[in-house]
């Protein structure tokens, strides 16, 4: 779905494209690109890759700073969420410990 709305499988495929064999970078079978493993010249890498598809694929700087205002309130909802879940988990820690005993 997501390859529809952006109009740029190429690049997200190549996202989840299971690595080749005998290519240095792990198993046959894994992901080429792990998201939890981009360091900071990765992530350089990741955005200047999906702006040069997206503007190849005929997609106005315009329309590329909307998406990426779209993806930053997506991810500041879902910290929030984390945060919320987080303050709800610490306070129900914080009742069973300082419940009296009698």
């Amino acid at each position: 779905m997501a390859h529809a709305l952006l109009g740029v499988p190429s690049f997200l495929d190549t996202l989840t494209a299971p690595s080749c064999e005998g290519n240095g970078r792990g198993k046959a079978g894994e992901n080429a690109m792990m998201p939890g493993m981009l360091d900071v010249k990765g992530t350089k890498i990741l955005a200047k890759s999906l702006f040069k598809e997206l503007r190849g694929n005929g997609y106005s700087t315009n329309q590329i700073l909307s998406l990426s205002t779209e993806l930053i309130d997506l991810v500041t909802q879902d910290l929030k969420g984390e945060h919320e879940a987080a303050a709800v988990q610490a306070a129900q820690v914080d009742a069973t410990e300082v419940r009296p005993t009698a």
